[in-house]
């Protein structure tokens, strides 16, 4: 599966910064992923897993990022690799991220993470009032709804295909 996106036209790219430079989100490179195993296996219920991200998926404006997803494997099983790069330059695409990829068993339930009502109100805030912070986000990422942090990791739940709806 192939993908060009620009700031200009994703708001997925745009409204999400790192030190100025549009970045997809680990969340839009998994929604991504998990949407095209979805569309593969023909159920809703999947699972991601032993996923690493390698490099940030970047967009400049006024450019075009091509992304290229490979899903491999036989039967319910298998892997996936996303690439992306630069439609202007002739380099070789650089790869994002890889991992496994498998059906939920039934009966088998997601890993649900609790989280804090003010948590996320709190992240929120600290991001969009921060001019001086190197990952800006806009309204879009508002639709951050469950969040849980610990001294080494995080954990987050964003509902994009909701805000997508929400956001011209």
């Amino acid at each position: 599966m192939t993908y060009d996106l620009a700031p200009e036209t994703n708001v997925l790219l745009r409204e999400h910064t790192v030190f100025g430079l549009p970045c997809l989100s680990t969340d839009g490179i998994l929604e991504m992923v998990h949407q095209e195993v979805r569309d593969r296996l023909g159920t809703g219920r999947v699972r991601l897993g032993e996923v690493f991200l390698f490099s940030p998926l970047t967009g400049a404006p006024g450019s075009v990022t091509r992304a290229e997803l490979s899903l491999a494997g036989g039967g319910a099983t298998g892997r996936f690799v996303l690439r992306s790069g630069d439609v202007s330059t002739a380099g070789a695409p650089r790869k994002v991220a890889e991992g496994g990829f498998s059906p939920l068993a039934r009966g088998e339930r997601a890993e649900r993470v609790p989280l804090p009502e003010t948590a996320a109100e709190e992240l929120d805030a600290r991001l969009l009032e921060r001019p001086d912070h190197p990952l800006q986000a806009g309204e879009f990422f508002r639709s951050l709804s469950r969040l849980s942090l610990w001294t080494r990791r995080a954990v987050g739940e964003l509902r994009l295909s909701a805000a997508a709806r929400a956001v011209p």
